[in-house]
């Protein structure tokens, strides 16, 4: 699923609906000691790397007489994935430290259950049926439809739990070669922009998608995508649901009609309310962004019982997807702003926690983001060999962090593991976790200061405007950190601060001063 940010959504469309028309539209000092500028290539693999950290990056050395203006605070847990929770850690007091000049309104958030990518009742549904694994297929018929036919499709418009199935019928407005688009019975829509947003995913995003990512399933054999076009909530792009991917041997019709999935389709669904507002781009860079989410599960489908690759790093593909074929539409979504703008993220929210609320959807840039610094590590198809990886070598341990240390190359992980050393008090359930602690902490580091050889989307995020507003103890998430402005550049660690915290400072230009810290 794909939100923006409503103010912005509200603007633009009001624009387009008014004129008739609308748009989508380095410094010096010491280096931060990230896996894209300064740290040794190695030859070790992950496993040998992060069996015998350095105890630290530099000699830089601790607090003690240096010149501190900010401090990052990182929790470098992980998560507990049994548990599904972030491990929230308090910093202790930060009166005496933080300055109060600082402060930008808010409030510290209280820690949050991870919101992993799932679907109200498919776990319910996978009890009730049985999947068939012998391909992309696997038994599914192979409609073929014309222009003008009618099909009746579950859809939804809030995407709300509790929200009744609404079965509705849909009139085929385009079939090409990939892909045939729907719009609903009774809905005014321009027929030539739904054909020339149908035939730009025909040409261009389904191939690239598939390039970059995988063949989904029923779109092998003859089959094709399907693009549902009907009303949603204004802040709701599109989704794709995971109950649609199964077919009618697996599901029969009073099952099928009780959790509303769509049989024997890939589907995506697509706000109607975009279309005939000169949005092309913002289309279909959610076509993009939705497509990405139909590969991903059809990757897993054998596995769905025993879940999905985890929202934060399914959502990162999809952003890049979206960005990479349609630059711009991140800016057009405000993804960047509410990244910015975000007081969870500011408060500590961890990256691999794809939280969000009604005012709060920070997340997607956070994730976006990320993509950017992950192809930067691992390369252009790095995303593709985190779909190869967990399509054959899927099992009950398989986790994100296995499949992406995998994904980027052993020598770019064996890199991560050396750039970021931390010291011997912070453990962790193993090489895996600890690798991913470290990419999560070098991806911050890599944000504080954009060089032309970062990625192009690093020339959005302002340092300052990530720090933490308040004086009184955060609660970082595992995986989340805060950014803070010290009083007269001294900083200590509080007395009161929970373990483990790890704390690195930076001079007024971010500049990295000392060393990974711990209590």
């Amino acid at each position: 699923m794909k939100k923006i940010l409503s103010i912005i959504l509200a603007g633009a469309l009001a624009a387009s609906v008014l004129a008739g028309c609308g748009g989508s539209g380095s410094s010096g000092g010491k280096e931060i000691k990230t896996i894209a500028t300064s740290a040794d290539k190695s030859e070790e693999s992950p496993e040998e790397s992060s069996q015998a950290p350095e105890e630290s990056v530099s000699d830089l050395g601790g607090f003690d007489g240096k010149d501190v203006s900010y401090v990052m605070i990182y929790n470098p847990s992980v998560y507990d994935a049994g548990a599904m929770i972030s491990k929230s850690v308090s910093t202790g007091s930060l009166a005496e430290w933080i300055d109060p000049d600082m402060k930008r309104g808010g409030e510290v958030r209280e820690e949050s259950e991870y919101s992993f990518y799932d679907q109200p009742g498919v776990k319910e549904l996978l009890g009730e049926m049985t999947v068939d694994d012998s391909g992309n297929r696997a038994g599914a018929v192979v409609p073929d439809y014309s222009k003008g036919d009618k099909q009746d499709f579950y859809y939804s418009v809030t995407l709300a739990e509790n929200e009744p199935v609404t079965k509705g019928s849909f009139e085929c407005a385009y079939s090409g070669d990939n892909c045939c688009m729907w719009t609903l019975k009774g809905e005014t829509v321009d027929e030539q922009e739904a054909e020339r947003i149908a035939k730009e995913f025909d040409a261009k995003i389904y191939g690239k998608d598939v390039e970059m990512f995988g063949t989904p399933r029923y779109a092998d054999e003859g089959g094709k995508v399907h693009l549902l076009f009907h009303p949603m909530t204004i802040s709701t792009l599109g989704y794709f649901a995971p109950k649609d991917i199964f077919n009618s041997s697996e599901i029969d019709d009073l099952t099928a009609a009780k959790y509303g999935a769509n049989r024997d389709h890939a589907l995506i669904h697509v706000n109607s309310v975009y279309l005939g507002k000169n949005l092309d781009d913002l289309v279909c860079g959610t076509l993009a962004h939705e497509f990405q989410h139909l590969i991903n599960a059809s990757d897993m489908f054998p596995y769905l019982s025993r879940g999905f690759s985890s929202t934060w790093i399914n959502e990162s593909m999809s952003g890049y997807a979206e960005e990479t074929q349609y630059p711009g539409v991140k800016d057009l979504e405000g993804h960047y702003e509410a990244f910015a703008q975000s007081d969870l993220i500011r408060h500590g929210q961890s990256l691999f926690n794809f939280t969000t609320d009604d005012s709060d959807i920070g997340v997607y840039g956070s994730v976006y983001l990320f993509s950017e610094y992950l192809s930067k590590l691992g390369g252009s198809d790095v995303f593709k060999k985190f779909h190869d990886y967990w399509r054959s070598s899927f099992s009950t341990t398989l986790t994100d962090a296995e499949a992406l240390c995998n994904s980027v190359g052993s020598e770019s992980a064996g890199r991560i593991s050396k750039a970021v050393s931390y010291p011997s008090s912070v453990v962790f359930t193993d090489t895996n976790e600890e690798w991913l602690s470290k990419l999560a902490l070098d991806f911050y580091l890599s944000m504080l200061r954009y060089d032309p050889s970062d990625p192009k989307a690093y020339e959005k995020v302002q340092a300052q405007t990530l720090l933490y507003d308040e004086i009184n103890p955060a609660f970082i998430e595992g995986g989340g950190r805060i950014i803070a402005a010290t009083k007269d550049g001294k900083f200590e660690i509080p007395g009161d601060a929970g373990k483990p915290l790890v704390y690195i400072g930076f001079d007024k230009d971010f500049n990295q001063v000392t060393d990974i810290i711990c209590k």
